[in-house]
């Protein structure tokens, strides 16, 4: 469902948001994002929650009709069958809606949910399992299984491997059993972990042999991958982009590549799109900023040249903005492929004042030889599923 983001909302709270801190190597520029202050390990606790309430919750929820149930009955089914019952807590996947910053290099990017303690309750005697492995007698729980396992975002960004394999992460399950070219075999995405360079780098290791290899991507970036056909030629086309829905603005910061196959040369070549591109694949609208008056920052947008006047207010211009007459780069935070009466395109967003919540919207779409902007506006509201 489409989440309206209110511009008034989002400037209230974003002010309230007074601390955070840059992090080596990552700036708010062509050169890529600048990912904020990690989530203290305390923040982490009370976004997983306390699991053993979860239970109780989750017991007096779905258990009702067990509550009438006689109890001699239910100890003596659960000592023939030596299990919990099957309303006992699991440990909960980290929500998708975090908030805070991205990588603190002082701080463990597998923190989340380490200090946290994941009970369940057996039905019989209450007693406490402890997520370890130590379970009362008679008790078959698998604590190794995948719903016990605590994942995090962070979990991805020191990872080297197939992402189909990271449990920990957050989000892996969104590469399990891909078929991105539905050719009907397995395709599966490796990623490889630079920790000098605070880099990653990713392919696509289709089931049909083929391989797409990914230029240098951010660390803290989260991938995703969309395929289909966009110049109609029969073969998909794959855009393969990298959101930061850790940092405390996800709006402003954003990767894509677009990527073609080549059947003469038997390869995947990237794309040429008529945006800004920064050196790590970041994909921007060139902004160009008159100067503030009385709270309204007009701008004129170089690559298709609308023009549109933000109506901010002095207290955003006094605490974020600051600057007079500017041009700058503001990323395609959201990139995602539609289908339209056109054809398919690809829907595209850029903010256009940081932590403002105000977008430039437009669609890409291949004509003639070429990918063009099409339908451009300024809108009050992100029509992302993730705005």
């Amino acid at each position: 469902m489409k989440n309206k983001v209110i511009i008034g909302g989002l400037v209230l709270s974003i002010l309230a948001m007074s601390a955070c801190s840059n992090v080596p190597g990552k700036t708010e520029n062509a050169e890529g994002p600048n990912v904020e202050e990690s989530i203290a390990p305390e923040i982490m606790e009370d976004i997983h929650g306390d699991t053993a309430v979860d239970a109780l919750l989750d017991k007096a929820e779905n258990g009702s009709a067990e509550a009438g149930a006689d109890k001699n009955a239910a100890d003596s089914a659960n000592e023939n069958n030596g299990e919990n019952d099957s309303n006992g807590s699991t440990n909960d996947a980290t929500s998708n809606d975090m908030i805070g910053g991205g990588k603190d290099n002082s701080s463990d990017a597998n923190m989340a949910g380490d200090s946290s303690e994941n009970s369940t309750f057996d039905n019989s005697d209450s007693t406490q399992n402890d997520t370890n492995g130590s379970t009362d007698s008679g008790n078959t729980n698998d604590t190794n299984s995948d719903e016990n396992i605590e994942t995090s975002p962070m979990f991805l960004w020191d990872y080297e491997g197939y992402i189909d394999e990271a449990k920990g992460y957050t989000w892996y399950n969104e590469f399990v059993n891909c078929d991105y070219d539905k050719d009907g075999a397995t395709d599966r995405v490796y990623r490889i972990y630079d920790a000098d360079a605070q880099e990653a780098y990713y392919s696509i290791e289709f089931g049909n042999g083929r391989v797409l290899s990914v230029p240098k991507a951010y660390d803290t970036g989260f991938p995703h991958i969309q395929m289909a056909d966009l110049d109609g030629d029969g073969e998909g086309e794959v855009l393969f982009t990298l959101t930061y829905d850790t940092s405390t603005d996800p709006f402003a910061f954003g990767d894509m590549w677009l990527f073609d196959y080549d059947a003469e040369y038997d390869i995947y070549d990237e794309v040429e799109l008529p945006l800004s591109t920064s050196e790590n694949g970041g994909k921007a609208l060139t902004f160009e900023y008159g100067a503030p008056e009385n709270g309204n920052i007009k701008f004129k947008v170089q690559q298709t040249g609308l023009e549109a006047t933000a109506e901010a207010d002095n207290e955003y211009v006094e605490y974020w903005w600051t600057n007079e007459a500017i041009t700058e780069d503001r990323y395609i935070w959201e990139a995602t492929i539609k289908e339209t009466d056109k054809g398919n395109v690809i829907y595209c967003e850029a903010q256009v004042l940081p932590r403002f919540g105000t977008f430039v919207i437009f669609n890409l779409r291949y004509d003639n030889g070429k990918y063009v902007i099409e339908d451009m506006e300024y809108s009050f509201y992100s029509n992302s599923d993730r705005g």
